[in-house]
């Protein structure tokens, strides 16, 4: 099986940065006072999980779709590690796909190796896990 986000098929599986993290729900706030509160609930829920997922050795052809994925705000199917595991997903408005980097591992002008076999990118894609 391949991992793929909607019809971007990777060529080696992406890596769960975060996969062991559960939701914790709660906050803390510093009083004037210098208390601090601290709210939490019993049971949080696990749907809806944010994952941060490296991909690397990515065309930059699928890299543009993965960004525009990311602007439409719709939900795709996913199998983020090749697994048969297909969970649907969408993008974090916020952050959907980050730290983009050539695989050459330095800043490069796009115009020279676009469409070439050296046009690969390493990078992060952050999404919400809606089922």
């Amino acid at each position: 099986m391949s991992a793929h986000i909607g019809s971007v098929v990777f060529p080696y599986p992406l890596k769960w940065a975060d996969k062991p993290g559960r939701v914790v729900v709660g906050s803390k706030t510093r009083t004037r006072s210098g208390n601090l509160v601290i709210l939490t609930v019993e049971n949080a829920r696990q749907t809806h999980r944010e994952a941060r997922l490296v991909f690397e050795w990515t065309p930059f052809a699928s890299v543009q779709t993965l960004i525009e994925y990311w602007r439409a705000g719709a939900s795709y199917s996913a199998d983020l590690e090749g697994t048969g595991e297909i969970l649907t997903v969408r993008f974090d408005p916020e952050k959907g796909v980050t730290n983009l980097k050539h695989q050459s591992g330095r800043d490069v002008v796009h115009a020279h190796f676009q469409g070439t076999e050296n046009d690969l990118y390493t990078g992060e894609v952050n999404l919400i896990i809606e089922s």
